[in-house]
């Protein structure tokens, strides 16, 4: 597969996700939708690896990984810092507890995440 091909194959199959999501939340059914972003995901790779051309080099690999360090700080920051406004302010407003929990939660969560991969690269690459 071509350059120009594989781009009109992404492409067509972008729109063919975007339609079908938009459709499947229209009619309030959400396990299509995340059934054809999975599926569609999974096409997207397969032709990626059909294309004969080599697109990603050292430098496109360096950039995504000093974005996601700096976005895993970033994140990570502003998650604990409105999660522990909110419950500061839980008293204030009665659903800030249950909101700050969740997003203290899920902070928690993403970092455990992040600190699996990364152990798992460290091991795999070093």
């Amino acid at each position: 597969m071509n350059e120009q091909t594989y781009s009109k194959s992404r492409k067509i199959m972008i729109i063919f996700i975007g339609v079908v999501v938009a459709i499947s939340v229209i009619l309030e059914n959400l396990i299509i939708a995340f059934a054809v972003i999975i599926f569609g995901m999974a096409i997207l790779v397969g032709l990626k690896h059909r294309l004969n051309i080599k697109i990603e080099d050292e430098r496109i690999f360096t950039i995504a990984q000093k974005a996601s360090m700096r976005t895993v700080q970033i994140f990570g920051f502003i998650m604990a810092t409105i999660s522990i406004t909110m419950l500061i302010l839980r008293d204030t407003f009665e659903n800030f507890e249950l909101i700050g929990s969740v997003l203290a939660y899920s902070a928690c969560g993403f970092l455990i995440l992040y600190g699996l991969f990364y152990g798992y690269y460290s091991r795999k690459l070093g």
